[in-house]
C-alpha cells in the first residue's frame, strides 16, 4: 500500500530529487512492478546535463529492470554501457552482465567476461575456466551447433589437459572408431564415474560395426566390475556361457550398478544361484548419491554441472 502511494506522488510530481527517483524505481522493480520501474528510469534518462555518476547508475537500474522482465537483449544494451561507464569495477553489474551475454548466446563475449570475473576475485585457475568452457560446448553440443562446440572443448582442454567433460563430448563428436575410443578411455581415466554411460556407448558403437572383438579387448583393459559384467554379457552373446558363468561368480561388488548388470545377464543364463546371489547383493547395496559440493543439491546420477548453482564439476560421490 505505502509503494502505491509513493508511485502517485511519483506522478504528481512531489519527488525532486533524482535520487528518490532512482530508489522509486528500485523498489517499484523488487515488489514485482519492473515495467513501472523502466518507465521511471528512462525518464531519468531525458534529464538535460546528466552527470556521468548519475548516468551509470541509472543505465545499471535498467539494464536489472529489463533482467527482471527477462527481456535480454535490453538488458544487455544497457548493462554493456553501464559497465563501461563503471569501468568494469563493478561486481554485481559484471555477473548480471554475464547472465546477459549467455542469455544472449553470446559466448566467446561470456567466456572473456566470465574469466575477468574469476581473475578480479582472485578465483581463478585453470581448472575452473576450463569447466566453464566445457559447460559453454555442452550447451552448444545439445543445440546441434557442433562446430563451435568443438571450438571450445578445444579452448578448453588447451586450458586444462585433465577436463574429463571435454574428452566425453570429443568421442560423442569424433567420427574416426579409433580415435573416439581413445577419447571415451581418456575420459574414464579421469572420472571413473563416467563407466556406464561411457561401456554402453562403447557397446553400441562396437556392436554396429560388429567389431566384437574390439569390444572385447576394450573391456579387458578395462579393470572394474563394471566392465566384467559387460564381458559377460558379451561372452554369453558369443555363445561362452561357462566364460560369463565364471565371471559373475567371482564377483563381490556392493555397487547398485554391478548388482543391476550382474542381475540382467544371470537372469539371461537361468542360473537361479547367480541370480539369488545378484537379487541379494542388490537389495544389500547402496543406490550411489550424489551431491554438489558448492550448494549441497543431491542427485541419484553424476552431472558434469549442477543444474541448482550451475557449479563446474562440482558432483562427489557419497
Amino acid at each position: 500500500m505505502f509503494l502505491i502511494e509513493e508511485f502517485k506522488k511519483f506522478h504528481k510530481g512531489k519527488y525532486l530529487s533524482l535520487e528518490e527517483y532512482l530508489n522509486l524505481g528500485i523498489r517499484l522493480r523488487e515488489e514485482g512492478f519492473s515495467e513501472k520501474a523502466v518507465k521511471i528510469h528512462k525518464s531519468l534518462l531525458a534529464i538535460p546535463n546528466l552527470k556521468k555518476e548519475n548516468e551509470r547508475q541509472i543505465k545499471k537500474e535498467l539494464g536489472f529492470d529489463y533482467m527482471d522482465m527477462g527481456d535480454y537483449k535490453n538488458a544487455l544494451k544497457y548493462l554493456v554501457e553501464a559497465n563501461k561507464l563503471y569501468k568494469g569495477k563493478e561486481k554485481p553489474l559484471k555477473e548480471k552482465l554475464l547472465y546477459a551475454f549467455e542469455k544472449n548466446r553470446l559466448w566467446e563475449e561470456a567466456a572473456d567476461l566470465k574469466k575477468n570475473i574469476l581473475t578480479q576475485e582472485k578465483k581463478f585457475t585453470e581448472k575452473t575456466f576450463s569447466f566453464y568452457l566445457s559447460k559453454i560446448g555442452e550447451i552448444l553440443y545439445f543445440e546441434g551447433d557442433y562446430k563451435r562446440a568443438k571450438d571450445f572443448f578445444i579452448k578448453s582442454i588447451k586450458t586444462y589437459p585433465n577436463n574429463p567433460v571435454v574428452y566425453f563430448y570429443l568421442a560423442e563428436m569424433e567420427k574416426n572408431k579409433n580415435k573416439k575410443l581413445e577419447y571415451y578411455k581418456k575420459a574414464l581415466e579421469i572420472d571413473g564415474n563416467m563407466k556406464k554411460m561411457v561401456y554402453e556407448r562403447v557397446k553400441t558403437l562396437l556392436f554396429e560395426e560388429k567389431d566384437y572383438e574390439a569390444f572385447h579387448k576394450f573391456l579387458e583393459q578395462e579393470d572394474d566390475e563394471l566392465a566384467k559384467c559387460y564381458l559377460a554379457e558379451y561372452l554369453f552373446q558369443k555363445g561362452s556361457e561357462e566364460d560369463s558363468e565364471r565371471i559373475l561368480r567371482e564377483l563381490n561388488s556392493s555397487e547398485e550398478e554391478v548388482n543391476k548388470k550382474g542381475l540382467e545377464i544371470a537372469i539371461l543364463l537361468k542360473n537361479i544361484s547367480l541370480i539369488e546371489k545378484f537379487s541379494k547383493g542388490l537389495s544389500n547395496s547402496k543406490a550411489k548419491e550424489y551431491e554438489c559440493r558448492i550448494c549441497g543439491y543431491t542427485s541419484n546420477n553424476h552431472r558434469f554441472f549442477c543444474p541448482e548453482c550451475e557449479g563446474e564439476f562440482s558432483f562427489i560421490r557419497t
